[in-house]
């Protein structure tokens, strides 16, 4: 079904580069667009994959920014299509027809509290040094979704896997007009099994839905849908597209904000993969009124490392920039989710803050009991995870910010 659903999704994206040859065409160094009547893509990535030796067990960055433009239009004047929705989709071979290991690491905006923040990302290696950023913007959302389910498909003799999936849904109305939204993505590859197939050509696929919703007058009554396709190494003319290639080097990625947002902030959450802690990004729990406000964050198993049935978080209060940050959290907790999409609670048994000490009790359970954070404390949270199958995790923050992260 899936295999299926993905020749049908190409002939579509065929049958509009058939369309309009003249003004489809690539950059070399991993810079490419398309342009159509009714929208325009652009994507950017890097034309290395690095691997550090002296972290064999670290998760190196293959990173990717994309900008999508999407029109509205009328059909005979009575049905007004506006943008609806678009997604991503990625797909991945490898040379040594090794196609299994890769995985989607993050994607930006995974919420709509991180739109106005920048991404950005540099590597050195041999080749040189590189770097990309994106300044996450989109139109109103209505819901995000991700799907990071592997299956193999097959185009042009080669067998390529499905890696995953960002999918944005806007909260669009009979009103709206043209839409642009620009994001990034992050394809984490384990150190271990990069230095393997250090030197091998790589080839990564994104595939750009797109979607449209028919209103007449106020009225939803018809849809209608686009897409695009780059293959790195793969497209036309390939004199001046770029092989991904496998190779010593490092990355630098980071998360920044374009001024110092006035008032406080909120509490960033960090995971710990054995190594290092991954950042991923404020949580939002601005609320004036002081009421709790309840957040969750998807997290990537390969950005938690499981040491005897434990993994290990931290929330630090603010970001770099503030001069002043205080939040009151009342409970905590993570999920794992198994490869049926059940929950399972994982115990929080350990919570240390840097200034107050234990405060576990405080954060067992959802009352009026909570721990004040100020700029740049930090908690550190153990929960036991005796699951297995875990396909991700989910981390649930409750708790609230009197104020404001940004204009």
């Amino acid at each position: 079904m899936k295999t299926t659903r993905f020749l049908v999704l190409l002939a579509i994206s065929l049958i509009i580069l058939s369309l309009c040859p003249e003004k489809a065409y690539c950059f070399s160094s991993g810079y490419e667009r398309y342009v159509h009547d009714l929208f325009e893509v652009y994507v950017e990535y890097f034309p290395i994959v690095p691997y550090d030796l002296a972290n064999p067990t670290a998760s190196e960055e293959f990173a990717m920014k994309f900008q999508i433009t999407q029109n509205d239009y009328w059909d005979n004047v009575v049905i007004h299509y506006v943008p609806s929705c678009f997604g991503v989709h990625v797909f991945f071979w490898d040379e040594c027809n090794s196609s299994s290991w890769p995985e989607w690491k993050k994607w930006y905006p995974t919420t709509t509290d991180q739109r106005g923040v920048i991404v950005s990302w540099d590597l050195s290696a041999e080749a040189g040094k590189l770097g990309i950023s994106a300044s996450i913007a989109t139109g109103d959302i209505d819901h995000i979704a991700t799907n990071f389910t592997k299956y193999p498909t097959e185009h042009e003799g080669k067998t390529y896997i499905h890696i995953g999936s960002l999918e944005v849904y806007y909260a669009c109305n009979c009103l709206w007009g043209q839409v642009f939204a620009e994001g990034a993505g992050s394809l984490g590859i384990p150190n271990d099994v990069a230095i393997n197939h250090a030197g091998h050509h790589i080839q990564i696929a994104i595939q750009v839905m797109l979607g449209w919703t028919g209103y007449f007058l106020t009225w939803p009554v018809a849809t209608s849908t686009g897409a695009c396709y780059f293959i790195t190494g793969d497209d036309d003319p390939a004199s001046t597209d770029c092989w991904i290639s496998v190779q010593q080097g490092k990355t630098n990625f980071g998360i920044h904000y374009p001024y110092s947002p006035p008032g406080g902030g909120c509490p960033t959450l960090f995971a710990w993969n054995g190594t290092a802690n991954v950042d991923y990004g404020v949580i939002n729990i601005h609320n004036p009124t002081g009421e709790d406000i309840i957040r969750e964050v998807p997290i990537q198993t390969q950005d938690v490392s499981i040491n005897n049935y434990m993994a290990k978080f931290r929330l630090r209060e603010g970001y770099p920039g503030l001069n002043f940050s205080e939040s009151f959290i009342d409970q905590v907790k993570l999920y794992a989710v198994d490869n049926h999409g059940e929950r399972h609670l994982c115990p929080l048994i350990s919570a240390t803050h840097s200034s107050l000490g234990n405060v576990l009790p405080q954060l067992l359970a959802s009352d009026d009991y909570r721990v004040q954070t100020l700029l740049f404390e930090t908690i550190d949270l153990t929960f036991l995870v005796p699951y297995q199958n875990i396909q991700s995790f989910t981390f649930v923050i409750e708790g609230y910010n009197p104020y404001k992260i940004w204009d």
